[in-house]
C-alpha cells in the first residue's frame, strides 16, 4: 500500500476518532446544542457499525485502539485482518453510541412536553 493511502486512511481515522469526543462540545449550548449532539453522535455510531459491514480500513484502524493490550495500541493501516474482538469492540460501541445520541434527542422533545 502506497504511503498516500496510508497517510489517506490515518486522516479518516483521526477524524472519526476525535469527532466522537468533538461532538459533545455543542451540548454547551443548550437545547439545539443537545439535537446537535444528538446528530454528530448518531453519525459516529453509524460510521462504526457500517465501517465493520463494509470492512473500510478506517474504521479497522480505530477498533485496532479499542482492543487488546494498551501498549500495543496504534492504528496500522497496513493491517487488513480484522478480528472478531475489533468487529465485536466497534459495534458495541456504535450502538452506544446510538443510544446516547436517542437519549439525547429525547430531552428537548420531554423538555417540551
Amino acid at each position: 500500500m502506497s504511503s498516500k493511502k496510508q497517510k489517506k486512511i490515518l486522516f479518516w481515522a483521526h477524524f472519526w476518532r476525535s469527532f466522537q469526543f468533538i461532538s459533545l462540545i455543542p451540548l454547551l449550548m443548550g437545547e439545539i446544542g443537545i439535537i446537535i449532539s444528538a446528530i454528530c453522535l448518531s453519525a459516529c455510531g453509524i460510521y462504526g457499525i457500517l465501517g465493520v459491514k463494509f470492512r473500510w480500513q478506517s474504521a479497522h484502524c480505530i477498533a485496532q485502539t479499542m482492543t487488546g493490550d494498551i501498549r500495543y495500541r496504534e492504528m496500522k493501516p497496513s493491517n487488513y485482518a480484522w478480528t472478531e474482538d475489533e468487529k465485536k469492540a466497534m459495534i458495541t460501541t456504535g450502538v452506544s453510541y446510538m443510544v446516547v445520541a436517542v437519549m439525547f434527542a429525547v430531552v428537548p422533545i420531554v423538555s417540551l412536553l
